[in-house]
Formats: C-alpha cells, structure tokens, sequence
C-alpha cells in the first residue's frame, strides 16, 4: 500500500500570486511568500507611507523609505544625576509627547519608546507626569528639519515627589447578554515610585457565574482575590476573567462590578484603591467594539469639563496571528483634540492626531487568533477627551473608528454620548418607567409596571420639545421603532397630564 503525500512546514510552495518569492509553508501549513517589488536594489520606488522619504528597492526586493523618528527612555531618577545608572528604575506604560502636534507613545517594560512625527520640525519631548513623580526639567528641542531623520537615546528622568507606593485599579468589561459569557479585565498598575505588591479583588454581580478566570485567583462567593506580585513603576497586572448572565436577566439590567487594590501599609493614594462599574445587559455583542462613558452629560458637566471615557476593544477572530493592529478613529468636531488624555492600554502602542484623526499603532503585537489562544486575542485601548464648550442641550456626538488587523478591511464601529437637555417637560416618574437598551439603535424597549392591558398613549419628543412619534402602548411592556430617527436625545411621555410618566433615552450607539 502506497504512503498519502503530506506536507510539513518550511517546504516550498507556489502562493499562486506572481508578485511573491520564496513561497513556503508557514506553521499552519499556510503557503506564503516575500512581497516583491522587482528592479534592482537601490532602485526608487514607493512604499505607500506619506511619511517616509528616500524610498528604494533594498537587497531583498521590499521598498523601504526613511522616516522622522524620536526614540529614547523614561526612567525615575532616584539619584538625582539625570542619567539611567544605579538604583535608578524605568518606568512602563507611561505617555511620551513629541510637541508641536500630538504625536505619543507608551513605553514598554523597560521604559523605551519610539515616536514617528507627523512632518519634519523641532520637537520637544514630554514625559506624562505620574501621581508621585514629574519631569526633573523642560527637555530641549531635538532638531529633525531634514526628513528623514532620527534622534535616539534620549533619556527622559523623572523626579519623585515622594518616595510612597500607589496601586490603582480598573474594571474594563464587555456588554453582558443573557444566557452568555461576557468577558471582563481587571486592571491593577504600580502608579508610584517604589516596586510594590499587594491584593486585587474582583467582585462580580450575583445574577452571573464564574466561567474561567486567568491568571487564577482565589474565590469565595462572587469574589476573587489575586496576591500581585512585585510591580515596578509603570508596570500593569492585568487579569482575565469570564462570567456567565443568567437566562433569565431582563435585557437593560445594570449588574453591579467593584474591584479594589490594597497594600500593607496602605498606599498613598487611597482615592484610586477602588473602581466600581455598572455594565447594562444587551441582546447583542460585539468583541470589536467602542464604548463611551457616561452617555449623556448635564449642562454643568460641560461647563466643568467633564471628559468620557472610550473604550476601544478588538479580538483576532482569524485564523493566524495579527502581526501589526492599527486604530482609526475620525474624531468629531464636538471632541477638543488638545484634550487627549492616555489612559491605558493591553500592549504598548503608539498614538498620534494629525488633521482630525487619531490613529493607535500596536506594531509587531502580534496578536493570537481566538481558536489557537482565546484569552490572548483580545486587546484594549482606554482614553478620554473633553467634549467641546459650545455644545449645546440635546446636542449628540459620535465618535468612529476603524480597527485594521494588518493589511485587511478595517472593522468599524462607534459609540455616541449626549448633552442631557433641560425643558419644561416633566421628569417626575422616570423611577417608574424602565427603558433598554439605552443607547438604542433599531428599537427602544419600554416598561410600564402595573399598567395592565389597557391602551396608553406614548409620545416621543425631540430636543427640541417636537413630538415625532405618537403610539399607543399596551400592557406592561412594549417596543417602539427608532431606527428612522436622528441620532440624539429623546424624551418619553407616557400618558397624559400630571400623571404623564417620562424618560429619557439616546438614539445611536
């Protein structure tokens, strides 16, 4: 009996696209091949980035081009002397500015980082300040007027203002549905200057189980607790855990999340020791996903410039690993650009905003797909921004963004919050009337406790106090259409009179 012919990886192979050389077999018996531009090396060409120059054909047939670059590292400088040496510690995850123009990175695990300018120029570099340390001066400006080129090595120190411990915590957590997982990560990060460890907990809502948890803490009750190991400033645990909503949670429940760090002695920031959120179940899921909060701000919120909050999620659900992921995210003019604020994020990035648009660069994340290594799939990036002074009762905004895993069709989503408006309509009976999912986008759904079979007039009403929709409600509960309506904030009446029940809700997402 003759043997079946098989294949192993590293054999070669025919992609079946003429622009490839040195066909092979990847690991997942994939056959690939080097991109090839053709000509000789040295050869002018183009490699489809605006920002490069010089580009040429190199010894292997890529095109390649130069590019304005800062690179350089942040480190607290324990001795005072301006220099990385001794006893002095480098800090992760922190924000580097290049100025003029907003362009930032996030630096690694041992503190580096790299910035790629918009254009030629002067740039100064500016480290974030943390809660107990600053810059230990105003760096000078590093000359890059000739495009092209670069400025390495440039130690960034900064200067602790006292030598305590501070660990903060975050809960970041995908929309909750009925009957299914929901995923959430819960975030502890050395905000101080010395290396720390302490405890993180994590206590979940009681209409959910615990599915999986990683790394594995130990559970009493709807509790885990992780011991942390030693952080070194800037350094982030970050935990993964998944919990299951029971069938029977009425879509639009607000479930109950609260995580808290602690150290012995306590540390010396307690204001960031504790995090609480209230994720909202819904019909639908989507792992590539923005979210905002809060959805809707108050006049006096604005005027004391309140920022949101994105959240930006993406999960590799291909079938290899994503060596480059990027963010798009077309930013509103109801946004103040100047207003960036880097939160946090699952891998180091870049960030930059150039004529409206901000872009996060994960390069070389290498991302695994959801069927090899689920939990590692998915990633993250948090920041806020102020929403602009002019923006007036009832105004919306929606922020879009596109997320590019390497060279496929980005996945777009957005989110939308709202300036709540104030008018002569009523508010008293809002505790009565439930309304989900809040925002909506096709359907609004509304319950009335109590109100039994009979007919009821319903009435939704505009910013601008115009009823633009008038149905009639029956029983307890119904669902009106709303995907014909402009996104914004909307106003419910129920009823008539002094009796009217109201309540408000945002069109969009």
């Amino acid at each position: 009996m003759g043997g079946a012919p098989y294949s192993v990886p590293g054999m070669t192979c025919d992609d079946g696209n003429p622009n490839t050389v040195n066909d092979i077999l990847d690991g997942n018996c994939l056959c690939g091949g080097c991109w090839f531009i053709g000509g000789a090396p040295g050869t002018p060409c183009d490699d489809g980035d605006p920002l490069t120059v010089n580009d040429v054909i190199g010894a292997l047939g890529y095109c390649q081009g130069s590019i304005n670059h800062l690179s350089g590292q942040v480190f607290l400088d324990l001795d005072g002397d301006g220099l990385f040496n001794g006893a002095d510690l480098p800090i992760a995850n922190r924000v580097v500015q290049a100025a003029p123009g907003q362009n930032y990175a996030v630096t690694d695990a041992s503190g580096n980082f790299f910035i790629q300018p918009a254009a030629p120029g002067f740039y100064t570099l500016t480290p974030a300040s943390g809660t107990l340390d600053v810059p230990s001066q105003v760096f000078p400006a590093i000359d890059l007027t000739v495009p092209g080129t670069g400025s390495t090595g440039n130690g960034l120190a900064m200067d602790p203002v006292s030598l305590d411990m501070d660990l903060s915590v975050r809960v970041m957590a995908g929309p909750p549905r009925p009957g299914f997982i929901n995923y959430v990560n819960v975030i502890g990060k050395n905000e101080g200057v010395l290396p720390t460890s302490g405890t993180m907990t994590f206590t979940f809502d009681a209409q959910q189980t615990l599915v999986e948890q990683w790394p594995v803490g130990a559970v009493a009750g709807n509790t885990i607790t992780w011991t942390l190991p030693t952080l070194q400033p800037g350094e982030v645990y970050d935990t993964y855990v998944q919990v299951r909503t029971g069938q029977a949670v009425p879509l639009g429940t607000v479930l109950a999340y609260t995580s808290t760090v602690a150290t012995t002695p306590a540390d010396a920031v307690p204001a960031n020791d504790t995090y609480a959120t209230g994720p909202t179940v819904v019909g639908s899921f989507d792992p590539n996903a923005m979210q905002v909060e809060p959805a809707t701000l108050t006049m006096a919120d604005l005027a004391a410039g309140r920022p949101v909050t994105y959240t930006v999620r993406f999960q590799n659900t291909g079938t290899f690993a994503a060596e480059n992921v990027r963010i798009a995210d077309a930013l509103p003019s109801g946004l103040k650009q100047s207003s960036f604020e880097f939160v946090a994020s699952s891998h180091p990035c870049q960030a930059q905003i150039a004529n409206g648009l901000l872009q996060f660069r994960f390069d070389g994340i290498m991302l695994p797909d959801s069927t090899s290594d689920e939990p590692n799939s998915h990633g993250w990036i948090i920041f806020r921004m102020r929403p602009q002074p002019f923006l007036t009762p009832g105004a919306s905004v929606t922020n879009s963004a596109g997320i590019y895993f390497d060279l496929n069709d980005p996945v777009n989503t957005w989110a939308t919050f709202a300036i709540d408006l104030v008018t002569g309509v009523p508010r008293s009976g809002t505790s009565q009337v439930k309304v989900w999912p809040n925002p909506a986008r096709d359907r609004v759904n509304v319950a009335v406790p109590g109100r039994g079979p009979t007919g009821i007039q319903v009435s939704l009403i505009d910013v601008n106090g115009r009823t633009v929709l008038e149905i009639t409600g029956r029983g307890d509960g119904f669902s009106i259409p709303v995907s014909g309506l402009r996104d914004g904030l909307y106003t419910l009446r129920i009823g008539k009179g002094r009796t009217a029940l109201h309540a408000r809700f945002v069109k969009g997402d």
